[in-house]
């Protein structure tokens, strides 16, 4: 999807637009723990983001959210597998073609926004050589334990900011972010209201 600036993000977000977010899944084994949450979502259904795509029982059979009618009939088992839909804080991968470096592919967390574009702070575009101009970024959701984990320890943003290459800073504060903090921090700077 295109890329649009998302000001208010922090530099470990990106934003998801709805209607993108209702046809990416996650899939989550249900527990004692999870169960309620996870009842709830197959109750609600397929193609509302607070719902699920399908079940996964234990011997493999899968029951599409979409094409079932006794949604409320549905009892979930621990060990069963729910098609989620994503949801905030998910972790994802982020890249813009061509991922010629490490920084090119980055972990984010995931925020549900209105809208049709991605949206990613200002800040963390220099890794990506990405600008607003219409430039397109693949999102990828992973579907494994060890993938997620993986993502949220070695991948996230956080943890690529200084390049290996020049052992430097590859993100920075720009534009309004930079202007604003010099003029707050003069001595004699004066703000009303």
């Amino acid at each position: 999807c295109v890329i649009s600036p998302g000001p208010t993000l922090d530099l470990d977000q990106v934003g998801v637009p709805e209607h993108i977010a209702t046809s990416l899944t996650v899939p989550e084994v249900v527990t004692e723990t999870n169960l309620t949450a996870l009842t709830r979502r197959v109750r609600r259904g397929a193609n509302v983001i607070d719902g699920a795509e399908c079940i996964i029982t234990n011997d493999g059979v899968v029951t599409h959210l979409a094409h079932c009618r006794h949604k409320q009939s549905i009892c979930l088992a621990v060990g069963y597998t729910v098609e989620r839909y994503l949801q905030q804080d998910d972790v994802v991968a982020f890249n813009r073609q061509p991922s010629l470096h490490k920084q090119g592919l980055m972990g984010h967390r995931v925020v549900i926004v209105s809208g049709l574009t991605f949206r990613l702070n200002l800040s963390v575009t220099g890794p990506y050589n990405a600008d607003f101009d219409g430039d397109e970024m693949n999102l990828h959701v992973p579907q494994m334990e060890s993938a997620r984990a993986a993502v949220a320890t070695l991948m996230m943003v956080s943890e690529q900011i200084i390049s290996p290459q020049a052992n430097k800073p590859c993100m920075a504060i720009v534009q309004d972010s930079l202007v604003g903090s010099y003029r707050l921090t003069r001595l004699h700077e004066l703000l009303n209201k």
